[in-house]
């Protein structure tokens, strides 16, 4: 269903960043979710390494990063034995190593910007920079706060309109299991969306529907951990019952495909209504209209000859 989507089936092949940023911050939310149910030093070094290729990517990887790190320096904590000082030395050590390259690359990636054009952060001070283009395409007077915080609601429902329900039910289920394993969706995925959000709200970025794609991913792994048969512990050691004898396993199978569905199929109808929206997929109703008309229109004529390798 996710790979189905309109959105990430666009933004997976039109050569945009999306594709990569979403690899990346799927393959840390993936490697984090592993550390947190098997606490093995590996999965949290995938983790971190992919963090780190995320940022290459995209700076909304700011946000993963601190808020997993607070989950990692959390989790860590609570882990170790021994007294409070050296639980807390070893929760510094694994946090060391979850945000080392993320650190590395946001540094590295500063340095090489300020070599080449003087400025580490380019995006904020040059003229081809996000900042530059909204004051120059009056953005910024254009909408009030009260009408961004709308598109943000807007975007959210149309990429993914039974995300607040499946929130709320999959916190219900993790706090019913003792389940840590949600914090890594939430903290990665949730703390990559939320970046975009407050940036829209607070008149940093554009309105385009494109920078609240993590929010698909995100209403699927949440999905997924209503069916989890191994949770994440705090005590990374327990006794999974094996079901998979009995005719139960296969019924709650079914049960688990048919609520999936019926949780997940909207959200791939509401995003090609999102994407077809002028005034929600600006950008993709201007690049993909003329595909679908009969007779093009003089905007869909333009964007024809725009980009032409999209």
């Amino acid at each position: 269903i996710l790979t189905l989507n309109a959105m990430i089936l666009y933004y997976g092949g039109n050569g945009m960043s999306e594709g990569l940023y979403l690899f990346t911050l799927i393959a840390t939310c993936r490697y984090l979710l592993r550390w947190l149910r098997n606490n093995d030093l590996p999965s949290l070094v995938y983790s971190a390494t992919s963090l780190g290729m995320c940022y290459l990517v995209r700076n909304e990887a700011t946000a993963p990063a601190i808020a997993a790190g607070a989950v990692v320096l959390g989790v860590s904590y609570a882990r170790k034995p021994g007294d409070r000082s050296s639980k807390l030395w070893s929760a510094l050590n694994d946090v060391a190593i979850f945000e080392l390259p993320f650190v590395a690359t946001f540094i590295g990636w500063a340095v090489v910007s300020y070599v080449i054009t003087g400025s580490p952060f380019e995006q904020f001070t040059s003229v081809y920079g996000t900042t530059s283009q909204i004051r120059l395409t009056g953005t910024a007077g254009q909408m009030t706060e009260h009408a961004r915080i709308l598109v943000d609601v807007h975007d959210l429902y149309y990429l993914a309109p039974t995300l607040p329900f499946v929130v709320v039910v999959a916190i219900y289920l993790a706090v019913r299991r003792r389940d840590i394993g949600l914090l890594a969706p939430i903290a990665i995925l949730g703390g990559a969306l939320s970046f975009d959000l407050l940036a829209l709200a607070t008149n940093s970025i554009a309105p385009f529907f494109r920078y609240f794609i993590a929010a698909t991913p995100l209403e699927v792994i949440l999905v997924g951990s209503f069916f989890a048969s191994a949770p994440a512990m705090i005590s990374p050691t327990q006794t999974i019952r094996d079901n998979s004898k009995h005719l139960s396993a296969w019924l709650i199978g079914i049960v688990g495909v048919i609520v999936s569905l019926v949780l997940l199929i909207p959200s791939s109808v509401t995003t090609i209504i999102g994407m077809s929206k002028t005034t929600v997929g600006i950008e993709e109703s201007q690049y993909v209209d003329w595909i679908f008309h009969n007779h093009p229109t003089a905007s869909d004529k333009r964007a024809m000859h725009q980009y032409a390798a999209i």
